[in-house]
C-alpha cells in the first residue's frame, strides 16, 4: 500500500448539519486509486463524515457526490464526473455500460437487457441523460448516438450488431477528449495513484522516456495475458 493521503479537502459542519445534533468532522477523499488485477488506477472520489473528536460516531461516507457539493459547491465537479473512469479518462466498461443506455433508449436495440427493462427501469428519455453523464458528453450528443445507431441499424444488414460496433468506433473518437480531461483533473487536484503498488515496467534501452499511461495499460494487459497463457499457442499446438 502507498503512504499517500487522498484527503482533499476537511471541514468541520456545525451541529444540526446531516440531521446530527453535534458538530461533525467532513472530509473529501480522491486520487487515482489502484487495486490489484484491474487494469489500470481508476479515479476515486468520496466523502466521510464523523463526529468531531470521536471518529467511531455518526460516521456515514461514500461516493455521495451531491453531499460534497452541498459543501464544497462545484470545487470537485471535475473529479464527480471523472468518478470510476480509468487513468486515461475512459468511463467504467464505455462501451459495455454506454450500449447497455443506449439500447434502453432505442426500444432494447435487440438487447435481452438494457436500461429500460432493469429491476428499476428508465425511460427512453431516461437512459439518454443517463448515457451522456457517463460518457461525459452533451445530451444533444446523445441524442445524435443515438440517431446514427438506428441509421446504421437501418441501412446495414448487420443490423443492431453494425449499431454496435459504429458505437464503439465513436467511443474511439472520444478517447482524447477523456484523456485531456483526466490529464486537467490529475493535474488541477494534485492526484496520485494509492492502494496497491501499481509499478512501472522499465524500459529496454537506456534513455527512453517514461512510460506514458496508456502503454502502462497495454503492458500490463500484455502481462496478464501471459500469466494466464497464450491462448495463440494452445492453438497452434493442436493443429
Amino acid at each position: 500500500m502507498s503512504d499517500y493521503d487522498p484527503t482533499l479537502a476537511a471541514r468541520t459542519l456545525p451541529a444540526g448539519a446531516e440531521g446530527y445534533r453535534v458538530p461533525l468532522y467532513f472530509a473529501v477523499h480522491g486520487g487515482l486509486h489502484y487495486i490489484r488485477g484491474n487494469h489500470a488506477p481508476y479515479f476515486n472520489l468520496t466523502y466521510w463524515q464523523h463526529r468531531r473528536g470521536h471518529p467511531g460516531q455518526c460516521e456515514a461516507g461514500g461516493a455521495g457526490h451531491d453531499t460534497i457539493a452541498r459543501y464544497f459547491g462545484d470545487r470537485f465537479a471535475d473529479l464527480a464526473a471523472l468518478h470510476l473512469a480509468d487513468i486515461d479518462g475512459v468511463p467504467s466498461s464505455a462501451e459495455a455500460n454506454g450500449w447497455y443506455w443506449l439500447a434502453g433508449a432505442l426500444g432494447g436495440a435487440g438487447e435481452r437487457f438494457h436500461g429500460s427493462n432493469s429491476t428499476s427501469p428508465r425511460t427512453p428519455a431516461e437512459c439518454l441523460d443517463i448515457l451522456a453523464d457517463h460518457l461525459r458528453i452533451s445530451r444533444a450528443e446523445a441524442g445524435r448516438l443515438a440517431d446514427e445507431a438506428l441509421e446504421e441499424r437501418t441501412h446495414n444488414p448487420d443490423g443492431w450488431a453494425a449499431a454496435r460496433a459504429a458505437f464503439g468506433l465513436r467511443l474511439d473518437d472520444m478517447r482524447p477528449r477523456w484523456k485531456a480531461e483526466a490529464d486537467a483533473a490529475i493535474a488541477r487536484h494534485h492526484l496520485r495513484v494509492y492502494g496497491d503498488p501499481w509499478p512501472e515496467p522499465p524500459r529496454m534501452m537506456p534513455g527512453h522516456e517514461p512510460y506514458t499511461a496508456a502503454e502502462l495499460v497495454t503492458l500490463h494487459q500484455l502481462v496478464g495475458d501471459a500469466a494466464a497463457g497464450d491462448p495463440g499457442e494452445a492453438g497452434e499446438a493442436i493443429r
